[in-house]
């Protein structure tokens, strides 16, 4: 129910498909460092990524310890749908994955994907979660 109520909500002006050229700029976190955001990106990467949303229904690419995150993940367990996460500091090449995300979505942590596309970050979670 939640996959359905998430895959109304992914409308043309706020979906990103994978693969696609971003649309604008989003809204980037100050917390993504002057690092992640110069870093060139791996084509390998941006396949990792492709593989990793294109194979799960739900994919939350978050920090353990990001405040955000946590809450995006919480809606999820508290609405019991399953998800796949991707914590990227607890990754050997998070660092890499941050930054081509950022280059795919123009956003930072946490990126949730439903069906493949971007469905956003943490206030977005929230308006899913509200409409059902």
């Amino acid at each position: 129910m939640f996959t359905v109520a998430c895959l109304l909500l992914l409308s043309a002006a706020h979906a990103i498909q994978l693969g696609a050229a971003p649309r604008g700029r989003g809204a980037q976190s100050a917390a993504v460092s002057s690092e992640v955001s110069s870093m060139p990106v791996s084509l390998d990467v941006l396949s990792e990524i492709q593989q990793t949303v294109a194979g799960q229904a739900v994919v939350v690419f978050s920090k353990s310890r990001c405040a955000d995150s946590m809450q995006c993940k919480g809606i999820l367990d508290t609405m019991e749908q399953p998800y796949t996460t991707i914590d990227l500091d607890l990754r050997v090449n998070g660092e890499a994955i941050e930054a081509a995300l950022l280059s795919l979505t123009q956003r930072s942590v946490p990126n949730v994907f439903v069906g493949g596309q971007l469905l956003g970050g943490s206030a977005e979670m929230q308006e899913a979660a509200a409409t059902g």
